[in-house]
């Protein structure tokens, strides 16, 4: 009961969470004004089949639009154009015979979940495509299959890369600022939130994630310079402000709250070149924010770590960039890294992508069969929910069907309220356009808001071409249920946990914890710099574990809680190691506080390679200074989680 609720509880808190961060606005705006446009041309002069057509054209595209460079995004969008076109025809084959549409339907399955081997993007356009061809395959008489309905969607899908196109020559280096832009953003968010996000690992890994690509990628000269400068100086500021955190008094909370507005200032100008200036007053009030916390005793070291870099991209954010004619590029890397390497490698039984692919042929089979047996007209919606909520791991697809049926809830609320209201094309298309721009901009973001996007577009689009969209409610409710248990059934049957590992990922990481806290204490900077990415690096994997874990219904060596409060007593660990690392140097840690911290951590590891019979407690002596048990406080914490858990 406990796991269970455990789980629920995970799930509920990933589906209200919304990452402002990476809420792709101009992404979604563009997507909704397109689809708005072309729904309302087609509603004036073509047949409702092609208007749907071309609408799920522009839609779909929109969604699988990148930050690429300009020459791979548009690459990328061309050929997931065709690949859609592709599934539609093969949809409208399928159609004419329940048996081919069974057999067809569990080889597209199969096809478009290994595509996910190939990366991210890959198997975007997979799920959308099988969720084409589970469209088309099952479509009533409103939409017409073939080449005519394959015709109306690519028509779709080129009139947003026609839109979309002039951020080519115009805006040159869009994704490269579009990605600094995110990065600076979750940074500020994440600072303004006084629940320690700021530590989070997803936000410490952001800013590193941003440095590699582009001293991994063709970016040359000065632009490269001006790109690596900003990255470079978004993660001190992410550092300085997690050790800031840990001083909790107003002043400097006051002060991190300016710095962490300003910082959005900055992502906003880099992303909206004429939001610039706001950068420059931003930081401005950030430097009166620094000397009044100065001024209230903040230390001197704190205050400075994170004014400086914070100051300095302001700088390079309100300046002239070195964009255009001054920045010398090479060509674009490959569009796909190695694609047919990739899928052969993972032609083998334990390879994770292999295992999805045959869950996906599974649970399709078997949605198709009972969409096929129903005699509800758009029965083809339980196949089409199967594609969109079936993950490689069993977390993320407990997850999903979750958000999924919380979403479905809530865009059939909006589509019962609003279309009664509804007296026109125009009002349609608007609201079309607006279900559209809500799953293009949210995807990223939250995905039950996406859903509730696509849901309200599909079933005000059906209404625009004189489908009753009220009756169709209980239908959509009623096959998003089944298709949840179709999913879940053969997840658990056939489950891919990913969170069985996480007690010995946690111990990699309070092994690694334990060499950064020798670095940091030994005052060596070289050392601590390596020892901190490991460390990110061994947090991220223990997080995804842990998290994983807690979503799963199967029994683990770590109970999921356990995982997930230790994974927070070690994140406030890392908090204290970087408020050292700024002040070390120019103050003296208390004694055996290196010690002490470094015992602490290897006895965790070693007691969490066997959770269950994990042997005796670590205690730190209770005569200590202040400045040492912030350090080790949350390491005994951890401890006593650990004991709790077996008592």
């Amino acid at each position: 009961m406990r796991r269970s609720v455990a789980v629920g509880l995970n799930i509920v808190g990933l589906s209200v969470r919304v990452d402002l961060a990476r809420v792709w606005w101009s992404k979604g705006i563009r997507t909704g004004v397109v689809v708005a446009v072309v729904t309302l041309v087609g509603l004036q002069w073509l047949p409702g089949s092609a208007v749907v057509s071309l609408a799920l054209g522009a839609a779909f595209t929109g969604i699988c639009d990148t930050t690429d460079p300009d020459r791979n995004r548009f690459a990328g969008l061309a050929l997931t154009v065709g690949a859609l076109a592709v599934a539609v025809c093969v949809g409208g084959v399928l159609a004419d015979s329940d048996v081919w549409r069974i057999v067809g339907s569990a080889v597209a399955a199969a096809v478009c979940g290994f595509v996910v081997v190939v990366g991210p993007r890959t198997a975007l356009a997979g799920v959308i495509s099988l969720v084409l061809v589970a469209i088309y395959a099952g479509t009533p008489g409103t939409l017409v299959g073939g080449l005519e309905a394959a015709g109306w969607l690519a028509a779709g899908g080129l009139a947003y890369i026609v839109v979309a196109l002039p951020d080519w020559p115009l805006h040159r280096f869009t994704g490269l600022r579009t990605s600094l832009s995110t990065t600076y953003r979750a940074v500020g968010v994440a600072a303004g939130d006084p629940g320690h996000e700021i530590s989070a690992t997803t936000v410490a890994m952001a800013p590193l994630a941003v440095l590699a690509a582009i001293r991994s990628g063709d970016t040359r000269g000065t632009t490269r310079e001006w790109a690596l400068g900003l990255a470079e100086d978004c993660d001190a500021a992410r550092r300085s402000l997690a050790a800031l955190s840990t001083n909790h008094s107003a002043a400097a909370d006051d002060f991190r709250i300016v710095a962490a507005h300003t910082m959005r200032h900055i992502g906003g100008g880099l992303r909206f070149p004429r939001w610039r200036t706001r950068a420059l007053t931003a930081a401005t009030a950030c430097g009166r924010a620094a000397a009044a916390a100065r001024s209230a005793g903040v230390p001197e070291v704190l205050v400075s770590a994170v004014d400086q870099p914070v100051q300095r991209a302001a700088a390079k954010t309100g300046a002239a960039w070195p964009l255009g004619r001054r920045a010398q590029t090479g060509a674009p890397g490959a569009l796909f890294d190695h694609p047919l390497t990739r899928m052969r490698a993972a032609l083998r039984w334990s390879d994770g992508g292999f295992q999805h692919a045959l869950r996906l042929c599974a649970a399709i089979t078997i949605a198709t069969v009972v969409a096929v047996v129903l005699p509800a007209e758009h029965s083809y919606w339980i196949p089409l929910t199967v594609a969109w909520i079936t993950r490689p791991d069993l977390g993320g697809t407990v997850t999903r069907v979750v958000m999924r049926v919380a979403g479905t809830l809530l865009g059939v609320a909006v589509a019962w309220i609003v279309v009664p209201d509804l007296g026109g094309d125009i009002s349609f298309a608007i609201v079309v356009g607006a279900g559209a721009f809500t799953i293009s901009a949210f995807l990223a973001a939250n995905y039950p808001i996406a859903v509730a996007g696509i849901t309200t577009m599909v079933l005000v689009l059906l209404g625009s071409v004189g489908e009753p969209v009220r009756s169709m409610v209980p239908d959509r409710i009623i096959d998003t249920v089944i298709a949840a248990g179709v999913v879940l059934l053969v997840a658990l049957v056939a489950p891919h946990a990913t969170g069985g590992t996480v007690h010995r990922d946690l111990a990699d990481l309070a092994q690694r914890a334990a060499a950064y806290c020798a670095a940091v204490f030994a005052g060596q900077p070289g050392d601590m710099a390596r020892m901190r990415l490991d460390v990110l690096h061994a947090r991220t994997k223990a997080e995804n574990a842990a998290l994983a874990a807690a979503q799963e219904p199967v029994r683990h060596e770590l109970d999921p809680v356990v995982g997930l409060g230790i994974m927070d007593d070690l994140r406030r660990v890392s908090e204290q190691l970087l408020l050292w690392h700024e002040q070390i140097g120019t103050v003296a840690p208390p004694a055996q506080l290196a010690a002490l911290s470094q015992q602490g951590l290897v006895s965790l590891a070693e007691r969490l390679q066997s959770p269950r019979e994990p042997g005796a407690p670590w205690e730190f002596p209770a005569a200590l200074p202040e400045a040492a048990t912030d350090l080790l406080g949350p390491i005994a914490h951890a401890h006593r989680r650990l004991t709790d858990a077996v008592t």
